[in-house]
């Protein structure tokens, strides 16, 4: 008797650590919840209930046997087998998405492009460029009269329509007001005061203001570059780089919100420096950011999808005319482009999921920047667990 009871036990014992096991396959799987026994309690409960009801089972799974429909009853061991699917996913496999297995990590982390528009320094006096544009837009700053403690009150202000005042256009604005729009510039500068400011924060813009020209639409735009350098300073390049990366991210979202615009022109008031334009390059492009790796077809963003140049001109031409200047411009935005795809790889690898992103596809990551590294510049070295223990 006692050898009998002892058998049953083992018996039971065994059946709840198989189907421990079985709960445990399908947790790591992530599909699903099957149904288990927990304890031998459970067991217990469970063997007596399922002899009462074993008849009936019986009788609808060959009913449904002979229809050809899966059973609504089978063991929790062929069901936990079935929908693990040893430890493929065959969703995945289906919808063309692979990314890892239960046998094989992902070794890859897919990386976003850049914006395919191109970038580049033109002659303010090429009207070609002017006309062929469907956006132009003009930076302007913000007067430099007011100190510091008159500004301070301007800001208490602010809400008085009286203590504020449209500024008026000079340089390349006032061009383009007189010849282009008939004085819409600055009655668009008017009517935005109180938002504009004038420029006085960089990166702010208008509306875009859109006439008719030869039966096509042109769209112009004033953008805020802040408050004007003293006529003392004579060194515009102390503006702070970062000002520009605000700049460069108001021009992609004018272009982005334009979404027909396929070339734009962005007229400045003085030349840049090469850090300026690099900035100006960074700021423009990640802006244009959408990760569409892991969306399906209908729900991509594609960001001022139709914009395929920008060229950016200045009012002094004379002192971006010299060639050696012009190639130092060129050299800026390329450089200003390289910055961005470090950007897009820092997103790409905080965006990444737990099931794509693992040591493996990181090292081969790491591997991948270092080869496409020009020159060889960077150099990776990938330590295994060996090697990190010594």
């Amino acid at each position: 008797m006692i050898s009998f009871h002892r058998h049953r036990f083992l018996v039971q014992q065994q059946m709840y650590l198989i189907a421990e096991f079985s709960r445990k396959s399908v947790l790591r799987s992530g599909v699903g919840v099957c149904r288990t026994i927990n304890s031998l309690e459970d067991h217990r409960n469970y063997h007596s209930y399922d002899l009462s009801r074993r008849s009936s089972i019986n009788q609808k799974n060959s009913r449904h046997t002979e229809t050809n429909t899966p059973p609504p009853f089978t063991s929790t061991i062929s069901r936990s087998l079935s929908i693990s699917g040893g430890g493929t996913s065959t969703k995945n496999s289906a919808d063309g998405f692979h990314s890892w297995t239960f046998d094989k990590a992902c070794e890859k982390v897919a990386c976003t492009k850049i914006h395919p528009t191109t970038v580049s320094i033109c002659d303010n006096s090429n009207p070609s460029l002017i006309n062929a544009a469907d956006l132009i837009v003009v930076g302007v700053y913000a007067p430099s009269t007011l100190d510091d403690q008159d500004a301070e009150q301007n800001d208490e202000n602010k809400g008085k329509e009286e203590d504020v005042s449209a500024m008026n256009l000079v340089g390349s604005a006032a061009k383009f007001d007189a010849n282009n729009c008939g004085g819409g510039l600055s009655a668009l500068l008017e009517e935005e005061i109180k938002t504009f400011k004038n420029g006085l924060v960089a990166g702010s813009v208008t509306k875009t203001l859109r006439l008719v020209e030869n039966g096509k639409i042109k769209r112009y735009a004033l953008l805020g570059l802040g408050k004007a350098p003293s006529e003392n300073d004579d060194d515009k390049s102390m503006i702070d780089e970062s000002t520009y990366s605000k700049v460069g991210a108001a021009i992609a979202s004018i272009c982005d919100a334009e979404s027909a615009v396929t070339t734009c022109y962005i007229q400045l008031p003085f030349t840049l420096t090469s850090g300026q334009v690099s900035h100006l390059t960074c700021g423009m492009h990640s802006n244009l950011y959408s990760d569409n790796r892991y969306r399906s077809d209908d729900k991509k963003k594609h960001l001022a999808e139709k914009l395929e140049s920008v060229n950016i001109s200045f009012d002094d031409a004379k002192a971006s005319s010299s060639e050696s200047s012009h190639n130092d411009l060129a050299d800026a935005i390329e450089h200003g482009i390289t910055m961005t795809r470090g950007v897009f790889v820092a997103k790409d690898i905080v965006n990444s999921p737990h099931n794509v992103l693992n040591s493996v596809s990181l090292a081969n990551l790491a591997r991948q920047i270092a080869d496409e590294s020009p020159n060889g510049c960077i150099k990776a070295t990938i330590l295994d667990k060996k090697e990190c223990e010594k």
